[in-house]
């Protein structure tokens, strides 16, 4: 679960997430660490060794792979300026002006062995594709921090409806209505 926290500024929105992996995650990248070099350190030395070697490494996968993952999301009137590295994109800041977002959307996660890296999170729609602004986001949450931008911003409402397919039920599909 990533934990949310939005930051209203005279002059914008700061939306911060923070996500730790489970357990289970960490176990699993330690487990292919310690079988990887293992077996890699084993033709080079003795058992003994390889075996300290690789439950060395394993323990520093568990907790690289158990650290905190944290993005940022700042919003003011002219651009979005996300922070924090996503999947295998050079750098960890990416900008967009807000002319260029068709709409704001929440996209599933499509990672897969034989397909690139696209998290689950909140997404700006542009003319030729797609941008993840906040990774490891669930529907509830990418809806809620849409509402919270629309609320400061109400003209991006405005300009994102129009140009969305899915009109005024762009950001919910109807899902939020109560």
């Amino acid at each position: 679960m990533t934990d949310v926290s939005i930051i209203e500024l005279d002059d914008g929105l700061v939306v911060r997430t923070v996500r730790t992996p489970s357990l289970p995650e960490g176990v699993l990248a330690a487990a292919a660490a310690l079988v990887f070099v293992g077996v890699a350190a084993s033709f080079v030395a003795g058992i003994p060794q390889a075996i300290a070697l690789a439950s060395m490494i394993a323990a520093v996968a568990f907790f690289y792979a158990r650290r905190p993952r944290k993005f940022e999301l700042r919003i003011d009137k002219f651009k979005f300026i996300a922070l924090g590295k996503v999947g295998d994109n050079l750098g960890d800041t990416r900008s967009v002006s807000v002319s260029d977002v068709r709409w704001l959307e929440y996209q599933e996660d499509t990672t897969g062995p034989e397909t690139a890296h696209h998290p689950g999170g909140l997404y700006a729609v542009l003319k030729h594709r797609n941008l993840c602004l906040l990774p490891d986001m669930d529907e509830q949450q990418t809806a809620s921090i849409i509402d919270r931008i629309e609320a400061k911003y109400p003209a991006l409402r405005e300009q994102w409806s129009r140009q969305s397919s899915f009109g005024k039920h762009f950001t919910s599909l109807g899902l939020n209505d109560e």
